[in-house]
């Protein structure tokens, strides 16, 4: 078998001057434009692929795979309810707690499910109910950002997780004159709303805020809306998940069983190994908890495998979210990534204090790619994930992660030309652009198509 065509020295020169002119356009004279791409044993391009850069979610990829190598793709979490004993003859169990493990995708539906496998076990009447959970420490890195905190996409990640620990809301214009409408999309008990805002005339400015207390369950409502503006969709980060979590599981029991028990407090069962399981629901395997990672991007899932590389590497660590920042970047270490080349905050992006050379994204892209059930949780453009309506003007596939934050946008992934033809791993990183996102993705995809010219020994047209 012949091997395949790798582009000479005069067409990579020929690709990386192309490169070098569309990141030189004024609309990026502020930006710092990274990219580095390989083919084959070949480097085909770096242009500052050397230099550190804020990543945004192409942390993820760091983060996936060395969850998927130290856990396994068929890793499981579990949220269990233990009995301090088996229901008497009267179905009756003294204490019971319930033990969250971080499964990112648990749902109120999923705890509902919980207390009737507690009624078809012969449970009939719960004295008291704790919580625990083997998670220990923040649930979020220090330096993310007060904004990014109160979103749904800043939510925290713990033990006791329910619904992405975010409810959706929705506003939309009312009377003219009169407040706007708000709407919960999700059961919110206990929460605060102050609404402040104001339904306007057509034609006058949208100046809609929503905020939420940094620390409490109220949101405020400032600003307007015109009366013909459609409802404005959102969701907000909740600020104690944990009591969330409580309100979920009491509601389950009360709906099972006509009334909610008395809590627990003091929450720690001991000891362990006398406690009797009486249900249990199993999260999806790892391999599809990575999947909605690196596809969707979702940064909950990625802080929540984070912490469970923390417990692995150290059951008893303080503080597990920085227990998996050691175990990501000790696996990176022995695959040839140096600490001058990768420093991480975080296991999700959502920091402006991770950073990493183009180089070392490529690195981590091509570990990826010795495990096809690895690469597969990756989006495809036009097709999934956070590329489905991206578009790429390049022969072949394109496959790979997106990042997204103020003036940072990135794409890392894989061009594969047409067949029999040699496939171009790549990381195009762009930080501190005043431009709008719209035309970094331009600029991004620009790049892309010249690395495709690389698929053939002969570069062809530049443009």
């Amino acid at each position: 078998m012949l091997p395949l065509p790798i582009a000479d020295g005069v067409c990579r020169e020929a690709v990386a001057a192309e490169i070098r002119r569309h990141a030189a356009r004024p609309l990026f004279a502020a930006a710092r434009v990274g990219v580095f791409a390989r083919q084959g044993d070949h480097v085909a391009v770096n242009l500052a692929g050397d230099r550190r850069f804020i990543p945004a979610s192409l942390v993820k990829l760091a983060t996936t795979a060395a969850a998927w190598r130290q856990l396994g793709p068929h890793y499981q979490i579990k949220t269990r309810v233990w009995g301090d004993r088996h229901p008497d003859t009267s179905g009756t169990v003294p204490r019971i707690w319930v033990e969250g493990q971080g499964d990112p995708q648990l749902t109120s539906a999923d705890l509902l499910g919980l207390a009737r496998q507690l009624r078809r076990r012969g449970v009939r009447r719960i004295l008291a109910s704790g919580l625990t959970t083997p998670l220990r420490g923040s649930g979020m890195a220090p330096s993310w950002e007060v904004g990014d905190v109160q979103a749904y996409y800043g939510a925290i990640a713990h033990g006791l997780t329910v619904d992405g620990n975010a409810i959706l809301w929705n506003v939309r214009p009312g009377v003219l004159g009169q407040p706007l409408v708000w709407t919960w999309e999700q059961p919110a008990d206990g929460w605060q709303v102050e609404n402040l805002s104001r339904s306007v005339p057509k034609g006058e400015p949208d100046t809609l805020v929503v905020d939420r207390h940094p620390s409490q369950e109220r949101m405020t409502l400032t600003g307007t809306l015109p009366v013909d503006r459609p409802p404005v969709l959102g969701g907000v980060a909740v600020p104690q998940p944990q009591e969330t979590f409580r309100r979920h599981w009491h509601r389950a029991l009360a709906q099972t069983y006509g009334a909610a028990p008395p809590g627990i407090d003091g929450g720690e069962p001991t000891p362990r190994n006398a406690l009797v399981l009486l249900a249990e629901h199993n999260a999806p395997p790892l391999h599809s908890l990575i999947a909605t990672t690196n596809q969707d991007s979702d940064n909950l899932h990625a802080e929540l495998l984070l912490r469970h590389l923390g417990h692995h590497r150290d059951p008893q660590a303080p503080d597990h979210g920085t227990a998996g920042l050691a175990a990501v970047e000790q696996f990176w270490r022995s695959q040839g990534i140096s600490p001058q080349q990768m420093h991480l905050a975080d296991g999700s992006g959502l920091s402006r204090h991770n950073l990493i050379t183009p180089r070392a994204l490529v690195t981590i892209l091509s570990r990826m790619q010795e495990d096809p059930s690895l690469r597969s949780t990756l989006a495809i453009a036009g097709q999934s994930g956070t590329l489905k309506t991206r578009s790429f003007t390049i022969p072949g596939r394109l496959q790979g992660k997106t990042g997204t934050a103020s003036g940072i946008s990135t794409l890392a992934g894989y061009v594969t030309p047409s067949e029999g033809q040699p496939e171009i791993t790549f990381a195009i990183v762009v930080n501190h652009s005043s431009a709008t996102t719209a035309q970094d993705r331009e600029l991004i995809a620009a790049i892309v198509h010249q690395l495709s010219r690389l698929a053939s020994p002969r570069c062809g047209n530049p443009k």
